[in-house]
Parts: structure tokens; sequence; C-alpha cells
């Protein structure tokens, strides 16, 4: 298998989603943001069974609260410990 901390998350605004991209596989975090909206809702994320504990959910994450922040958009939840505390069943 491939070192995953190699690989790109990439930002889908029209689906409303972070992801890193595999052959047959995708690592998600969900969010929802109404363009005249200040704040960002992250919702979700799914790291699949095979590619957890590599590393892929904080880089995934951490994209998500970057961009909430390079665009001046509060994340909710505010924090991204607050975010696992919240989301850890499916990573």
């Amino acid at each position: 298998m491939a070192h995953e901390s190699n690989h790109e998350v990439i930002h889908d605004e029209d689906n409303g989603k972070f992801y890193i991209p595999f052959p047959d596989k995708q690592a998600v975090l969900r969010y929802t943001h109404e363009p005249e909206e200040k704040e960002i809702e992250f919702q979700s994320i799914f790291i699949p069974p095979s590619l957890r504990d590599n590393g892929l959910e904080e880089k995934i994450v951490n994209s998500a609260y970057s961009f909430a922040r390079e665009n001046s958009l509060k994340p909710i939840p505010e924090s991204i410990d607050q975010f696992f505390n919240q989301n850890t069943s499916n990573i």
C-alpha cells in the first residue's frame, strides 16, 4: 500500500466535502456552508477501515479547518479537538 500521508486533500465545494481519493474508496469529511453565512459546519468524517491509523483523519480535518481560517469562516465545532470528540465512531 502507498504511504497515505502523501495523498492530497481535495475540496469539492459543490458536494460539501473534503476528501482524499484512493483507487476504490475515499476518506471524506462532509460539511455544510451557505455562501451568505460566515459559518461552516463540519458534520462527519469517514475513513475506510483499511486506511485508518495512517494519519489521514488529521490531514483531512486540518485541511478543512485551514480552509475555514483562510476564508474567515467560523468553524462548527469551533476546534479540531471538539470535532474529533463528536466524530470518533468512523475514524
